[in-house]
């Protein structure tokens, strides 16, 4: 199966806040900034809100910021890039590149924001917009992902 595509940016930033907000740490940041609050409200020591809150607000703000910034500037000068997805596993090609990569080389995957994110076993991640899957292909796909990748 050959998936042509390019990644818009309003894509790339849906899938990066996406992440973003499935972050564990920060869930674990606001877990302790719930404690702090409610020892500074017992406490009647409204300081210490400014000491778990201000940071946290910051770290979120830098990671919408991180969101926008990385998603880079995509549209008419966005490269295109061809998924070959087969039996032994996935080439990518782009701007006369070409990678093969094995199925076993990926950790899992996931549908979001609209695309198919595939995570590889070495921290990045591959992005396959569900708008650009040619028209009867997506059920081979899946059934193509869940056969092969093993979370």
């Amino acid at each position: 199966m050959h998936i042509k595509t390019t990644l818009s940016k309003s894509t790339a930033v849906k899938l990066s806040l996406w992440l973003f907000f499935q972050n564990k740490g920060l869930y674990l940041y606001l877990l302790a900034c719930a404690v702090i609050t409610a020892y500074a409200l017992y406490r009647d020591n409204y300081g210490l809100l400014m000491v778990a809150w201000i940071p946290y607000l910051f770290y979120v703000g830098l990671g919408i910021y991180s969101a926008f910034r990385h998603a880079g500037p995509r549209g008419a000068d966005s490269e295109a890039v061809e998924y070959v997805v087969g039996e032994k596993g996935l080439v990518v090609q782009s701007a006369g590149q070409k990678k093969h990569f094995d199925w076993q080389e990926f950790g899992g995957w996931k549908r979001l924001a609209g695309t198919y994110v595939l995570f590889h076993r070495d921290g990045f991640m591959l992005a396959i917009p569900q708008a650009d899957i040619p028209a009867g292909q997506t059920i081979p796909l899946e059934t193509t992902l869940r056969r092969y990748i093993q979370p």
